[in-house]
């Protein structure tokens, strides 16, 4: 069963606007860099504008999914998966 979402994050027809992909591309440096305070920053100025298309590119960014390799992983202790 194909369960993709309706949106595309690369799909034209929904343009993510260039500021909020600027906050997306920052959102994704700092948890590559693991800066907790600058993602809470960025994630708080990105709620207020942010639509389904914008939430999908980040998702996409972050290149987080159900068969994602750190599913069931926990950040806060060292990425042990769960029992």
């Amino acid at each position: 069963m194909d369960c993709r979402p309706a949106l595309s994050p690369l799909d034209d027809t929904h343009p993510v606007p260039a500021p909020v992909r600027a906050l997306i591309s920052g959102i994704v440096q700092a948890v590559r860099a693991g800066d907790d305070p600058a993602i809470r920053t960025l994630l708080e100025r990105l709620a207020p504008v942010a639509d389904t298309t914008a939430v999908l590119l980040l998702r996409y960014r972050l290149g987080i999914g159900a068969e994602s390799a750190d599913a069931g992983t926990h950040v806060r202790d060292g990425g042990r998966r769960r029992s």
